[in-house]
């Protein structure tokens, strides 16, 4: 269990940072994310960059658990980070729900509480 939920984590996490950079250089209409609240490019920079940022970092977080890759974190704070990350996806769900955009509200919204459960998974690991 402990594998699979780290291969599907890091594999989501993964394309999802193909998607916000396919946002990014505008290959994807950015109405798609935010709540389709975005308003011009420069909201859409800021919004896409911390976005990668995030997914990023969440990415190289799973690696760590997993042992793919060395990060310079003592391991006693993954329980919490974990935590953290589902606590972070679950709420993201719910605010896909509300959503204008409909890909957000019916893809990304069950994306994310799915995100949540295996954060989850490794929080209690």
């Amino acid at each position: 269990m402990f594998q699979l939920t780290i291969t599907a984590l890091a594999a989501i996490h993964v394309l999802l940072l193909v998607y916000h950079v396919a946002i990014l250089v505008k290959v994807i209409p950015y109405d798609s994310v935010w709540g389709g609240r975005l308003k011009n490019d420069q909201e859409m920079r800021k919004h896409q960059g911390f976005a990668i940022i995030a997914t990023t970092a969440f990415m190289l977080l799973v690696l760590f658990k997993a042992g793919w890759v060395e990060l310079p974190v003592p391991p006693e704070v993954f329980p919490g980070v974990f935590w953290f990350m589902a606590v972070l996806y679950l709420l993201n769900g719910l605010g896909n729900i509300s959503s204008k955009s409909k890909l957000e509200r019916y893809f990304f919204a069950p994306l994310a509480l799915v995100m949540g459960a295996l954060a989850l998974v490794l929080a209690l690991s």
